[in-house]
């Protein structure tokens, strides 16, 4: 919001958003699925969006940290956007370039998993971690795609109780990552014919499965502790 208030670009994008979403609530029980183009609010949002992008676009020529982040949180915005819209195809592409963009910056395979704040550039966190689950979350929805912030390489430590929420969410996307990557790169040669699996792949398999057994393990512990306590919003998401 902070953003959004002094940014032309996310004041664009915020309003294009705003518009949009007022449309779809207003006209969800005649067309839930349909998008009137002649309707003016979606003129409207339209017009917007297209100035959004031209600000964005400039932003992209520039390489500092702030402008890098506004660029982030703009093509976070432009994704919920293109969603509403149902183009997933262009909100998937906004999400490829973005981790394109990321990538470079982190210090290290497992440093949003770690939720360690250093990196390069020092990019705000929070945002890291937004496209950290959505690569993801991606990956869970597209049955070939392969997570682009991988962590196939770095071993995870799983606590035998976590101390968070937070920290629990963290390290089951590690293991997402994990294993999307396994699945994709090694597991999907397989599926089809009647190659005899090496044995190697059969254990990284079950080491897989292990951990998640004691990530389960570990996150049934950290529910059933008397001195957990979660708030409305941490209840809905364990």
């Amino acid at each position: 919001l902070q953003a959004s208030h002094s940014e032309p670009a996310l004041q664009h994008v915020a309003a294009a958003l705003g518009s949009l979403h007022e449309h779809l609530e207003t006209y969800s029980s005649s067309a839930p699925h349909s998008i009137d183009r002649t309707n003016n609010s979606i003129e409207y949002a339209t017009q917007q969006y297209s100035q959004a992008l031209t600000f964005l676009s400039d932003l992209l020529t520039k390489s500092d940290t702030r402008s890098i982040e506004l660029v982030l949180i703009g093509a976070l915005m432009c994704m919920y956007y293109e969603a509403l819209k149902q183009d997933f195809e262009t909100a998937q592409l906004h999400l490829e370039n973005c981790l394109l963009v990321l990538q470079p910056l982190l210090s290290s395979q497992s440093s949003w998993v770690t939720n360690n704040t250093e990196n390069k550039m020092q990019i705000d966190n929070d945002i890291i971690q937004a496209f950290a689950r959505l690569d993801i979350e991606a990956s869970c929805t597209l049955g070939m795609r392969s997570p682009s912030l991988c962590i196939s390489e770095t071993p995870l430590d799983i606590q035998t109780s976590f101390t968070s929420i937070t920290q629990a969410r963290h390290l089951l996307y590690g293991l997402t990552s994990q294993l999307h990557t396994f699945m994709r790169n090694t597991a999907d040669a397989y599926r089809s014919n009647l190659t005899p699996i090496p044995l190697p792949t059969i254990a990284e398999a079950n080491f897989l499965q292990i951990q998640l057994k004691e990530w389960e393990t570990s996150f049934s512990t950290f529910l059933s502790n008397p001195t957990t306590k979660l708030t409305r919003q941490e209840q809905q998401a364990a």
